[in-house]
């Protein structure tokens, strides 16, 4: 997240229950909107990257720490946010708490740290998410490709839902039709914070062009510029999945 800041401007601030990076993130200034995103520390939760045939699989350790209710509405309201990105690791934030952005912000969200299950030996699967949890009014709804099948897209109350698939590209949901946006093909990178730079590039996008087709395809080529390091211009990427989406709805 704090890569694709840098890169593109905005601003955002960080609620965080730990983690020694902390003041690096806090009270950021952009030109569009300001962004705060709920996250978890590595300091007190580890993840084991695995890939398999190209996808990445996750082992997970640590955890269990909640944010409260008080302390982080206490926090936004002093902010006074456009945008809130809820984006768990791994069960930091309670249903509750949601409930309570949801009511107050345009909030965002990223469903993975709601989703997950650990197993015993540290692997990851999933549960279905309640329907009282995708009934709240939500901005964006981001999930995986690997997530879809836990949850009941037609029951889910947000502006706009995104599917992505890694370097498959991702799909676009909103006003009753949808879209594929292709990703730009990037090969040997660390996935790892990747939907989080999607998600803030996304909203980025909706304040830059005012159209969702188009902050995806944003989000999109510069989330793979950013992965990389550098390489083909991210304008010059954003041109290229601009001219491959399709409408499939």
């Amino acid at each position: 997240m704090y890569r694709a800041y840098k890169l593109v401007g905005g601003g955002y601030s960080v609620v965080s229950p730990v983690g020694s990076d902390f003041d690096i993130w806090t009270n950021y200034q952009g030109d569009y909107t300001r962004f705060l995103e709920v996250f978890y520390g590595y300091d007190t939760i580890r993840f084991t990257n695995i890939y398999v045939a190209d996808r990445r699989l996750q082992k997970i350790s640590g955890g269990g720490y909640q944010l409260t209710i008080a302390n982080t509405i206490d926090f936004l309201e002093r902010l006074v946010p456009k945008h809130v990105i809820v984006s768990p690791v791994y069960n930091e934030v309670p249903f509750s708490l949601v409930h309570k952005l949801s009511n107050l912000f345009n909030l965002s969200i990223d469903i993975q740290g709601f989703i997950r299950v650990a197993m015993d030996d540290g692997s990851i699967t999933y549960r279905k998410l309640p329907q009282n949890f995708l009934k709240m009014p939500f901005y964006l709804f981001k999930l995986s490709n690997d997530e879809y099948p836990y949850v009941d897209i037609d029951s889910i109350d947000a502006r706009y839902i995104v599917i992505t698939d890694g370097i498959e590209g991702s799909t676009l949901i909103f006003e009753d039709s949808g879209y594929y946006i292709p990703s730009y093909p990037v090969s040997n990178v660390d996935e790892t914070g990747s939907g989080d730079i999607y998600t803030y590039l996304f909203l980025y996008g909706i304040g830059k062009y005012g159209d969702a087709v188009e902050a995806s395809c944003y989000a999109s080529a510069y989330t793979s510029y950013i992965l990389e390091g550098g390489g083909i211009p991210p304008d010059e990427r954003f041109k290229i999945v601009r001219d491959c989406v399709k409408q499939i709805k």
